[in-house]
């Protein structure tokens, strides 16, 4: 399996880490160095990369008091 990082799937940008927990049963994990997101630990390095490369992009919120599509008049 192939260690390469695709984009964020939350920002789109190109700036996925691997974070190694050291000791645990869940010790890898990739985080966005841009926006923070991160799809989870994993127990396997290979498994880590593929919850990285294989997430959806995450659905934000509209700010509070808007409803999505309405443009303030």
């Amino acid at each position: 399996m192939s260690t390469e990082l695709g984009p964020c799937p939350q920002c789109g940008k190109p700036a996925g880490e691997f974070k190694d927990g050291g000791s645990g049963r869940f010790r890898y994990l990739v985080v966005c160095g841009a926006c923070a997101w991160s799809p989870g630990p994993a127990r396997v390095k290979d498994a880590a990369v593929k919850l990285w490369n294989e997430a959806k992009p995450v659905a934000t919120k509209p700010p509070e008091g808007k409803a999505p599509g309405r443009r303030d008049e």
